[in-house]
């Protein structure tokens, strides 16, 4: 049994849909990170970095890391990482939401939402790279169904970062192609128990 020790984060949601979408046996453990339970002692044993989320695989013990996780789900199971060529894709997208877009994103909300006394001067930056980032998407999705030939972890890695920020009225009316590539992955059954499951 694969245990997802978690809480309703944008990378904390990233794994539940790779395990839906798989039909993996599984349980959430949830981490209120609210309250700091990502600082206990026992959760710090899997993580010393304090961070959601953490998988427990009995064939590997801890994994982190959201796309680390997702990439081993799908080679365990040799699913939803593309077939020749698109396998290359598939990584490069991995890696380029991890060290671009979805820094870029989460750092652009954080500073709009969480951050009272943000300067000007960095709210633009981020906008900027932002603007960026979803630009190369547009691109990338015009025209295409997927990322990839079909649904793949680089989809996944993509959706619960896009979806928030494409929820910011700033975003009105625009990145049509992203808005429908989004619509077709909330339309999967995993995608929507990724998205809508609740954690206390």
């Amino acid at each position: 049994m694969l245990t997802l020790h978690t809480w309703g984060t944008t990378n904390g949601r990233k794994p539940i849909m790779a395990l839906e979408e798989l039909g993996l046996a599984y349980e959430v453990r949830p981490v209120d990170i609210g309250k700091g339970a990502q600082k206990d002692a026992a959760f710090l044993r899997m993580n010393p970095l304090g961070k959601i989320p953490v998988l427990e695989d009995p064939d590997i013990g801890f994994l982190t890391e959201s796309n680390a996780i997702l990439f081993h789900l799908a080679t365990k199971t040799g699913r939803l990482l593309g077939v020749g060529a698109d396998y290359l894709r598939v990584v490069e997208w991995l890696f380029w939401q991890a060290s671009n877009c979805g820094p870029s994103l989460s750092t652009y909300w954080r500073l709009k939402h969480r951050t009272p006394d943000a300067r000007e001067a960095e709210l633009t930056l981020a906008g900027a790279e932002t603007q960026r980032c979803l630009t190369v998407l547009e691109a990338a999705l015009d025209g295409s169904k997927f990322l990839s030939a079909e649904f793949t972890v680089a989809d996944i890695a993509m959706i619960p970062h896009v979806r928030r920020e494409l929820g910011d009225t700033e975003n009105a009316g625009k990145w049509p192609a992203i808005r429908t590539w989004l619509e077709r992955c909330e339309a999967r059954p995993s995608v929507a128990k990724g998205l809508s499951m609740e954690f206390r």
